[in-house]
């Protein structure tokens, strides 16, 4: 019982504290509690688990999920049992987050528990448990990525890491919990919660440390870090060396692949197809070519040298041998090889397995092999349904040559020395078969299916599983009974144990669908009834199918269905959804090199800096021969147009939203709007709006540009409201001579606008400046109405914005920072704001998250009044202006400007990107002018060359 009693003790806690509470008589009371100085700590979490958890009935309730949530945890704590990690401890799991530490342990050499002290020890020695731990952490990454390819999904982990002191202890009389605290364990879980999918974050510290063992970082920058404020962190890619040692490290199988093997090696009840194909299932690996099993057992017992690697490859994969000849293998190994194999061999005669089928599901063979793929039932090599072979069931590989059923083959025609070539050749790498299938794919998409025979033969690969490959075509071809039968053969190959239900679903739509276009109602009715709703699955998609029954024709069943009816067409788009719940090794998703293809146009505009125009998703609108490359002189960097009609300061300029008017306002009391030329994009005089007796500091469109609204700077209390079509004065607002009324925002709908200032009142009016609703105590410095119609943005005198609603009469707090917000605006889908910071310049807020995503470098703000704007297409750029009298553009993901606009002479005020030309942007100045930026004009190459001293590239 004791012994029991110290396993279970064991654990529990860790052994060394297990030990402390083992090994002497302890009071009840006593508590245990250890402190260390040097200690690495980890949080890795799966943030898109919660995502995939659901308690639909299909999932048993959230069973299955948690099923899989198990053994992706039980893989994390099998690592821990590998000798590298020893000095690894795990704290606890969260929910779907990994907690772990590293130096708590007393082999850890660091902690005083060895006897020489820190200051004796070089770096590498006191702190190879953190390096330990951030090989696990990588590790962890991988075995994640292995158990997503088994298990069909995308999890991703967002890991944190720190290092420094803790404080670690027992809690607890009942269930007593082993856990660590302090400030390192904070900052640990801060690095993982605002660190990013698939990355390792680290802070400064940590970086300094692991560097020196060779792992690979990049620079993320400054974030902020609640209750820690900026902090330098770094995301960690990998580590350059493979091994402690310098030597190659060893791969180790999954172990369900290892698992099944063994058991097919020991009962030889399983002929070596279903072995290879469910391991290649389980590793994600592609599907083979087929193969004869005839050829494995006889070239086996008389010893051919092709078949002893062979054999060699099954046993070392079994046995964990690193053999890379076969001629360096122990005498037991071969005999064990030899045994396996005869196993294999005798259940497969028994079982029939001779008899036209395939023997092998590996996804690419030896090139040795080359030329021994079989076909049956009147397939391509490939795998795919042959338009040639007219129904005679016999195909042809390399002058190997098989008839329908017959369970022999003609003797290979190749002469030694072809024997000997195939043998010299390289065997492909997983990267190598995929490419070749994806070209497959594309090729047959293409129709040139005879091409595809050639390649697959020639290269030793399949394009997709025999299974799959008859599934298709019974699809295609509508034989609904057949295409369900096959889906049982396909079970085995699919890891999702929803998969086989939702895609019987499909089917059986499809199949109800089509018998209600050909009139056969009696049938359709017996689908529904007898088929799908015993499958309980997706009930109020059924009670949509019923009401189908009810349709007079078929035309009126496509429309009501959104069903292009029953065909190629539909069949086709019934497959790309059938082919989601197959793993890409039985079955490639639909036109997937087309998929790669435009991800990597879109990668390579993404990150382009100066890439300005609209996103086409088209292959067609690019070359594919060339790297997507956007030049500077395209980008709104170079003075088009200089404005001088202001004679004084300019304080504000905005484009209307269909973007064919400018508004400039100025302190010399004019308003003027300027006309846009849609080819040309001059900008001619319309009309000047004048009155304004404190000048204008703020300006604002209506949604639909037929209104303009004009406010004056602190010491005005009148709202100007200007008829833009006409050039009349609709209203004049004052609600109080001791008003300031320097902002306002209009309400979506066009007929409302709100506006306040910072004399403590907030008002909502109508179009002829009625006051519909008043909002006391807000001292308003900027206003912004959200796409809803019933919040409104308030930055105030507090150094925050808040969100107003008029309709509840409630508040909150979105916003907060640690000096005056000058000014802000929020991008079009209402996400992001772009606030202009006193004495720091410009920040990128995240609205929804209420955190802060960027700081923008290089712009000079002092306590003057600088608005910013979104701009180019889909806002991806952001433009400010600046004290020091400059234009600063940054792509929206980088902190670093990529263009700094010189001209201005003195403060620029405001900046406004063209909302509808994105090579178009406006910029007013204290030195009376305003600037109209765009491209380069069209000179040839040295006068544009020149053209560099308007526009400074802060490109690096």
């Amino acid at each position: 019982m004791r012994r029991w009693n110290e396993a279970l003790v064991t654990n529990m806690l860790p052994e060394h504290v297990a030990k402390h509470f083992l090994g002497t008589k302890k009071r009840d009371e006593e508590l245990y509690s250890q402190s260390y100085n040097e200690v690495g700590v980890m949080f890795a979490s799966i943030p898109n688990f919660s995502d995939f958890y659901t308690e639909e009935g299909i999932n048993n309730g959230g069973i299955e999920c948690l099923r899989i949530l198990n053994e992706i945890i039980s893989d994390f704590d099998s690592l821990l049992d590998r000798e590298e990690f020893r000095f690894i401890t795990k704290i606890k799991t969260i929910g779907s987050t990994y907690m772990a530490a590293s130096g708590l342990t007393p082999e850890s050499n660091t902690n005083d528990y060895n006897k020489r002290k820190p200051e004796d020890q070089s770096l590498v020695e006191r702190w190879q448990h953190l390096a330990d731990l951030a090989d696990f952490a990588l590790a962890m990454k991988v075995t994640l990525t292995n158990l997503n390819k088994q298990s069909f999904n995308n999890f991703m982990l967002r890991i944190g890491l720190n290092k420094g002191g803790v404080l670690a202890g027992v809690i607890g009389a009942r269930k007593p919990h082993y856990d660590i605290w302090g400030n390192t364990v904070n900052v640990a879980s801060r690095m993982e919660s605002t660190g990013v999918m698939g990355n390792i974050q680290v802070v400064e510290d940590c970086y300094d440390i692991l560097k020196n063992y060779s792992f690979r970082f990049i620079r993320r920058g400054p974030i902020f870090v609640k209750g820690k404020g900026e902090l330098l962190t770094f995301f960690m890619k990998g580590r350059d060396n493979h091994s402690k040692n310098g030597g190659p490290m060893t791969t180790t199988l999954p172990h369900q692949v290892l698992r099944r093997l063994l058991t097919t090696a020991a009962l030889g009840e399983e002929t070596l197809a279903s072995a290879s194909s469910s391991s290649d299932s389980d590793t994600g690996g592609a599907s083979p070519p087929p193969r004869k099993k005839h050829r494995a057992s006889a070239a086996e017992g008389a010893g051919e040298p092709g078949a002893s690697a062979v054999v060699t490859g099954l046993s070392g994969i079994v046995l964990g041998l690193a053999t890379h000849s076969p001629h360096s293998q122990a005498t037991s190994a071969i005999h064990f090889n030899r045994s396996v194999v005869n196993n294999l061999s005798s259940s497969m005669q028994s079982n029939g397995a001779g008899q036209g089928q395939e023997s092998t599901d590996l996804s690419c063979l030896n090139s040795a092999q080359n030329g021994e793929s079989s076909t049956a039932g009147g397939t391509h090599s490939n795998g795919l349904l042959s338009s040639t072979d007219n129904g005679n069931g016999v195909g042809t590989s390399n002058g190997s040559a098989t008839g329908p059923g017959s369970g022999t083959s003609a003797a290979p025609t190749a002469s030694g020395s072809e024997v000997g070539s195939l043998k010299k050749k390289k065997r492909l790498s997983q990267a190598e078969e995929d490419v070749i299938r994806l070209i497959g794919q594309h090729l047959h998409g293409l129709g040139l299916n005879q091409t595809v025979d050639l390649l697959m033969q020639e290269s030793g690969c399949r394009l997709e599983h025999s299974s799959a490959t008859k599934f298709r075509n019974h699809v295609m071809e509508g034989e609904w009974d057949k295409a369900e039968n096959d889906l049982n053969e396909l079970r085995a190959l699919m890891h999702s144990p929803n998969a086989i239900v939702r895609m019987k679903f499909l089917l059986l739509q499809q199949k109800y669908l089509e018998y209600l276009e050909d009139g056969k109602v009696l049938e359709a009715l017996q689908v529904l009834r007898g088929e799908l709703t015993p499958l309980k699955y997706n009930t109020d998609r059924i009670h949509v199918l019923s009401g189908y029954l009810m349709c007079s024709h078929a035309e009126d069943l496509k429309a009501k269905a959104e069903w292009e009816g029953k065909g190629t067409a539909s069949r086709c788009r019934l497959l790309d959804k059938l082919q989601t719940y197959l793993p890409p090794s039985v079955m490639l998703p639909p036109r997937r090199m087309q998929t790669l293809l435009r991800q990597a146009v879109e990668l390579q505009r993404d990150r382009c800096l100066y890439h300005n125009t609209k996103l086409d998703s088209s292959l067609d609108s690019v070359s594919l021969l060339l790297d997507h490359v956007c030049s500077r002189k395209q980008f709104p960097c170079y003075t088009q147009q200089i404005l001088t009609e202001h004679c004084n300061e300019v304080w504000f300029c905005k484009f209307s939203n269909d973007g064919t008017k400018l508004a400039t306002g100025s302190k010399d009391t004019t308003v003027i709007i300027w006309q846009v030329d849609p080819e040309t994009h001059q900008l001619k005089l319309l009309r000047t709006l004048e009155g304004h007796a404190y000048g204008v500091s703020y300006l604002a469109w209506s949604p639909d540009d037929m209104y303009l609204i004009a406010c004056g700077p602190d010491d005005c209390s009148e709202l100007w409201l200007w008829n833009v079509q006409t050039g009349e004065l609709r209203t004049k607002m004052s609600q109080s001579h001791e008003d300031s009324l320097t902002s306002v925002a209009w309400n979506p709908d066009g007929k409302r606008f709100v506006t306040g200032g910072q004399r403590g009142q907030f008002y909502q009016c109508d179009l002829d400046g009625n006051l519909l609703d008043s909002w006391e105590g807000v001292r308003v410095q900027c206003l912004w109405c959200l796409g809803d119609g019933r919040a409104v943005l308030a930055s105030d005198t507090h150094q925050r914005i808040r969100g107003y609603n008029f309709e509840d009469l409630t508040d909150r707090n979105i916003v907060q920072e640690d000096h005056p917000i000058m000014s802000f605006t929020v991008s079009k889908n209402g996400r992001l704001a772009l606030l202009n910071v006193a004495t720091q310049g410009v920040h990128l807020w995240d609205l929804q998250d209420r955190v802060l995503v960027r700081k923008y470098q290089g712009v000079t703000q002092g306590f003057y009044t600088i608005h910013s704007c979104f701009g180019g297409h889909n806002e991806d750029f952001i433009a400010s202006g600046s004290e020091d009298h400059k234009v600063y553009i940054w792509h929206r993901r980088g902190e670093l400007p990529i263009a700094e606009l010189t001209g201005h002479t003195r403060t620029v005020n405001c900046v406004s990107w063209n909302p509808v030309i994105p090579g178009l942007l406006a910029s007013a100045s204290d030195d009376g002018t305003v600037r109209v930026w765009g491209p380069a004009p069209f000179l040839d190459s040295q006068e544009a060359d020149g053209l560099n001293e308007n526009c400074s590239n802060m490109d690096s």
